[in-house]
Order: C-alpha cells, then structure tokens, then sequence
C-alpha cells in the first residue's frame, strides 16, 4: 500500500475513549504539516484528496467530496462523537460534513447511536463567497516548495488548487436552522439510547476559529491585486460575519500568515495547544 492509498491516515495514537479528530485536506490536497502537530492527547486522522494522483475534480463539489469522506471516515469510527477540523479548505469541508452527517441523523431510527460531529476547528478558512465580487483582481498563489520536491508532486498540488477555486467558487455554507429542535421548543442535547447525549440536528455544532494575524505578501509586479485568503484578514472572523449568527464559540489568533503558519516551530506549537486545549474542553463537557 503506497502513502496515498490509505484514507484516512492516522497521524496519532492515543489510548482511551476520547473522540477521534478528523483533519481534512488543505487546498493543495495534501496533510503533510498535519503530522508536524505535537501531541494531542486522542487519535487523530488525516484526509488527504483521493484525487491527488489525477487531473480529475469533483463533478458533486465540496457536497460530493463530504460524502466521500464520510465515507472514508467510518472506515474507523462508525457511531458515536468526533471532532472535524482542517486548514484553509479543510475547515470548509469539516462543516459540509458535519452538516450531512446532521442530515443523516434525520432518518436514524430513534435509539441508534449515530456518527455526529461534536466539534469543529476551522484553521483560518475564511468566509468565501464574496470572493465572486473580486475575481478579476485575484493574484496568482504561487507556492514555495521545498527543493526536494519531486516536480510531479509540484504539478498534482497546483492542480488541486485549481479544483479548490472550482469548488469555493459553487459552494454556499451548510446552514443550521434556529436553536431550537424539531417540535420548536428550546434546543437541548438529546439522549440516544446509550447514555451519550447528542447534540440535536438543528443546532450547529461549537465551532472554534484559528486566525493568521498577517496578510501574505504581494508580488512586487501586482502591489493592487488581492489575495483571496486575505479579502477579509482585517474583519475579526475573516468575513464570517456574513453567514450571520454566532458561529463561532472562540476565535485564536496565531502569529503568521494564511500560507505559513505552519512554517516555524513555535507556531505549530500554538496550533497544537489550541487544538488540544479545545478537544479537551469539549469532552469535559460531555459534548
């Protein structure tokens, strides 16, 4: 079996009955920076685009895409709570999955312990349909690779970031409905039968937000144009304000730009605590 066989790939081990976190894909398709994460006291998996080898996209879009790693994701955890997350792309995805997995649930039979997400952990994915607006002033992301890189590698990356454009570019959030459950009383976490409470299908799941706190600089040949990741950097959720509600419970600034923060030790270091830390606080709290 090569690298890109297995989906998902466990990044980490850990003993115990904590809930397992999924962490999806960037838009280059890959989770290598996904495995520089310090330790995070559960099992953690990692999805990388199955499409990575081939010139292919995703016909269904990021809707597809979600049911195929639901899919993937029940290879090892078929019931119970987990926590979605992902850089970039991967955050979009963890709550189009969340999402669906919510829509399921709507047609488990009463009593069946289901597979829902307990949590999501958005690592800088910003709020992206207003970049429709802007389009024609976008610049180019042109990656840094490092040297040993073999040059196919180099070509399926760039060619995902050409299919991530594709999807952002026809996708709309997932939405929850108001804080209430289905008879149109208060929201409240529901028993499923086995003693786990569940969170009810109309109300979205806490979400955590991981913000860069710089803009990525500009080639000198286009100091006018945009960079998509950074329409919204100085907004304090990176254009979330717009998708209306309160969505997220906490939003964590980390040094560094969109594209680097996993660049330097001390900020993968801030990203691995902020995540443990938010896991933990979850299970603590029953979910």
């Amino acid at each position: 079996m090569t690298f890109l066989e297995a989906n998902p790939i466990q990044l980490q081990n850990a003993p115990g009955n904590a809930a397992p976190l999924f962490l999806i894909h960037d838009g280059g398709g890959t989770i290598f920076n996904y495995f520089m994460l310090g330790d995070l006291g559960r099992s953690v998996y990692g999805i990388h685009d199955p499409k990575f080898e081939s010139d292919d996209g995703w016909a269904g879009g990021i809707v597809e895409m979600a049911q195929e790693y639901i899919t993937f994701i029940r290879t090892v955890r078929k019931k119970g709570p987990i926590v979605l997350g992902g850089w970039s792309l991967g955050g979009l995805v963890s709550l189009q999955i969340a999402r669906q997995l919510d829509d399921e649930r709507r047609h488990t039979e009463h009593g069946t312990q289901p597979l829902f997400a307990a949590g999501i952990i958005l690592v800088d994915s910003p709020y992206t349909p207003p970049w429709r607006e802007y389009r024609d002033r976008f610049v180019n992301f042109e990656p840094e690779f490092p040297s040993w890189t073999p040059q196919s590698v180099r070509k399926n990356v760039m060619r995902r970031f050409e299919v991530c454009d594709e999807l952002i570019g026809n996708w709309e959030p997932p939405r929850w409905g108001a804080r209430v459950d289905e008879s149109g009383g208060e929201s409240t976490l529901q028993g499923n039968g086995s003693g786990q409470r569940v969170r009810p299908v109309s109300a979205c799941p806490p979400v955590v937000l991981l913000k860069a706190t710089a803009r990525v600089p500009l080639p000198k040949s286009r100091p006018d144009g945009l960079l998509n990741v950074d329409i919204n950097r100085d907004d304090k959720l990176l254009g979330w304000e717009r998708y209306g509600g309160d969505l997220f419970q906490t939003v964590h600034h980390v040094f560094g730009n969109h594209f680097d923060l996993f660049d330097q030790d001390d900020r993968v270091k801030a990203i691995t605590n902020i995540l443990k830390d938010t896991c933990a606080k979850w299970e603590r709290s029953g979910f």
